[in-house]
């Protein structure tokens, strides 16, 4: 971890650069001169809002009553010098076509021209150094972007979905970026910043070492991609919703794939994980839907949250011996998985009949979605958090004689979940095990001894709940309350007939 942590510094360090990075001279004054046309008021547009900062300056921070289509924002209002473009200040306003920013502004916020679709170019003057993330977000018909040398610092996808921006201007001496064929780099091109409007077949050039985050981010007409040797790090969002792309080539160079880096990319067909990768992380192929071919490494320890999710032309995957640490949801919403098989020589899982247990097979760690019915073997002890949940082809479950708990939400929203048999011996029952099953009665064993919160909560169909001891032993029975919220129309029995 702690290496992924400085892999993730130094290459914010080639994102961000900071002032003690570089010589950018002496703090700008407080005080700007005025320009001669400062005082026509027609020259800049009326109608804006602003606000006080504590410094005496002042930032826009509305579009107000202004109803022009070529703002033009002033160097000075009531005497404060403008310095920043607030957060959604222009936030949707769709039908500003250009921007004129005075020269006194340092700062572009967070959204501040999102969704301003009918915007077709930009240039930012010098002195801003910092455009805050999705500061320009959705602006369907921005075409061009000229970056000032001052600029330091880009936040995440300030770019994305842009997708008539075709190039990124940049001076020759900018001191920590460039642009080549309108492809934003940082100085020395080894990190790739933002592919703007990326289509086709894409081969990086060869020297980029580093993908970064949201870089070909929302690229609908991106078909393929080949990264070249020598690429260690693709960050977060890197490859999200290029709708189109159905295959990516990645090099054994690499050592870090971000999460969600290739997230809703509907067309992707199959991917292999390089051996220097040991993590899939969060949402990293999550909704590809048509991803039916997963080769992972050796080297993969750890599959993480969500990693899968919604990848519905997933039918089976192999776990490699070196994964220690799997996910209980990331595989959630694989609707067709069946099988998951865990290499033998793993040290710490198994798998049997493609359910996933501990080595030692005393606890069962998920199931894949397309299990239908299950008997869980009699070593099992524990029923793993979330091991079942939003399973929508499971319809009956037999507990072997072994199980002792069941984990949180282990059986949530299994929707078609009817026929459960718990064991005797069965002691503690989790937050959430069957809430909204379709459960249309249950045995609880005498042997339970905790139920919590919401264990049989929104049973609608639930009927009969037996229970194997007698009132009192009910009524001792440590239950949280709220165990059956939403299921109020069960009748509870107690000894009931064994065969009832």
């Amino acid at each position: 971890m702690k290496n992924k942590i400085f892999a993730w510094c130094a290459l914010s360090a080639a994102l961000l650069l900071t002032a003690t990075a570089c010589d950018v001279g002496s703090e700008p004054d407080s005080t700007v001169a005025e320009s001669p046309t400062d005082a026509v008021e027609s020259v800049y547009s009326q109608g804006l809002t602003y606000a006080k900062l504590s410094d005496g300056a002042c930032s826009v921070t509305g579009i107000g009553a202004c109803t022009d289509a070529e703002i033009v924002i002033p160097s000075r209002y009531e005497g404060m010098a403008v310095v920043a473009i607030g957060e959604r200040a222009f936030y949707g306003c769709e039908g500003v076509t250009s921007v004129t920013i005075p020269a006194g502004v340092t700062s572009v916020g967070e959204y501040a021209f999102a969704l301003c679709s009918d915007l077709t170019s930009v240039t930012l003057p010098e002195g801003v150094t910092k455009l805050g993330e999705w500061a320009f977000y959705n602006c369907r018909n921005l075409v061009s972007v000229t970056l000032p040398n001052s600029l330091l610092q880009i936040g995440l996808e300030a770019f994305t979905a842009c997708p008539a921006l075709t190039s990124f201007s940049v001076k020759p001496n900018h001191p920590t970026l460039s642009a080549d064929g309108g492809i934003l780099y940082n100085r020395d091109r080894t990190v790739l910043l933002s592919y703007p409007s990326a289509s086709g077949n894409v081969t990086v050039r060869a020297g980029v070492t580093a993908i970064g985050s949201a870089a070909f981010s929302q690229c609908r007409a991106l078909s393929s991609v080949v990264l070249p040797d020598g690429v260690t790090f693709v960050g977060d969002s890197a490859f999200s919703a290029c709708y189109s792309l159905t295959s990516v080539e990645m090099p054994e160079t690499m050592t870090y794939l971000g999460g969600g880096a290739f997230s809703n990319c509907y067309c992707l067909t199959a991917v292999r994980i390089p051996r220097g990768v040991t993590e899939v992380g969060q949402w990293t192929f999550s909704q590809c839907r048509m991803l039916s071919t997963v080769e992972l490494s050796d080297t993969v320890t750890v599959i993480g949250d969500q990693a899968f999710l919604g990848c519905v032309g997933l039918v089976s995957i192999t776990l490699p011996a070196g994964v220690s640490e799997l996910h209980t949801r990331a595989f959630n919403g694989c609707e067709n998985l069946l099988t998951v098989t865990v290499d033998e020589g793993n040290p710490n899982l198994c798998s049997k009949d493609g359910i996933v247990y501990t080595k030692d097979m005393t606890a069962l760690l998920f199931c894949p979605d397309r299990k239908v019915e299950v008997t869980i073997p009699d070593s099992v002890t524990a029923i793993g958090e979330e091991a079942f949940s939003e399973n929508g082809s499971l319809r009956a479950v037999r507990f072997g004689s072994g199980v002792r708990k069941i984990g949180y939400q282990a059986f949530f929203n299994c929707r078609k979940l009817d026929t459960v048999t718990l064991s005797d011996g069965l002691a503690e029952i989790g937050l959430g095990a069957f809430r909204g099953t379709a459960l249309t009665s249950v045995r609880i064993p005498a042997s339970v001894t905790f139920m919590d919160a919401m264990a049989f909560a929104e049973c609608s169909r639930l009927t009969d709940v037996y229970y194997d001891g007698s009132e009192d032993e009910w009524n001792a029975l440590a239950k949280e309350d709220g165990w059956a919220y939403g299921s109020e129309g069960y009748t509870l029995r107690f000894n009931p007939d064994p065969e009832a």
